[in-house]
């Protein structure tokens, strides 16, 4: 008879633990939501099961073309936001390129139209997220040509770093993706004189 109550009580025992187990970790995603929300935290966007919570973090991405990415903008409590969002070029890797006879330059402080590419990027708005599209073997030279409408001469090679930033706003409060692409690997060419053994 002792044994049944005995098993009874380790019955018990796992089942207080789990409770308690539960019960921390609830407690700990209260006091993160608080923490965050005291930090100026107002929506995260999450891509690719990573979270990016708006004005203390930003992301540095890098996309193959030929693909739709797909993005979700929730507030700390996973509501839908109320939220704009662009695609723009970045002021941090700027250069200058030629395009109809005129030069640009690929990010302009003073006029902040000529720094637009959503449509370029085919930027779709839903309720709850967003989506871009890379069409495949997109390059930023294309991209600037599908722009400004025409032949691109660039000044300077570029390099494979973050053109591009997709800027999520609600509000005062803001995040920054920043991405980089290029194409896909379709295979590898040796020139057989060039190895050296």
């Amino acid at each position: 008879m002792s044994k049944a109550g005995g098993g009874m009580n380790t019955v018990t025992k796992i089942i207080v633990w789990v409770l308690v187990v539960l019960l921390l970790l609830g407690a700990a995603g209260v006091v993160a939501y608080y923490v965050l929300k005291d930090e100026g935290v107002s929506f995260y966007v999450e891509y690719n099961g990573e979270r990016y919570f708006s004005s203390v973090s930003e992301a540095d991405l890098s996309f193959k073309t030929g693909n739709t990415y797909t993005f979700n903008v929730k507030s700390l409590a996973g509501e839908n936001v109320d939220y704009s969002v662009s695609v723009l070029s970045s002021g941090e890797h700027n250069f200058a390129f030629i395009c109809n006879g005129e030069f640009y330059d690929f990010y302009s402080a003073d006029n902040a139209d000529n720094n637009g590419y959503s449509h370029v990027f085919s930027l779709q708005k839903g309720e709850d997220g967003f989506s871009i599209t890379l069409p495949k073997g997109f390059s930023v030279e294309q991209a600037i040509e599908a722009k400004f409408g025409g032949d691109v001469e660039l000044q300077s090679e570029l390099q494979s770093v973050p053109y591009f930033v997709i800027a999520v706003s609600a509000g005062d409060d803001t995040l920054n993706l920043f991405f980089s692409f290029g194409g896909n690997v379709t295979g590898i060419t040796v020139d057989p004189p060039s190895i050296v053994f």
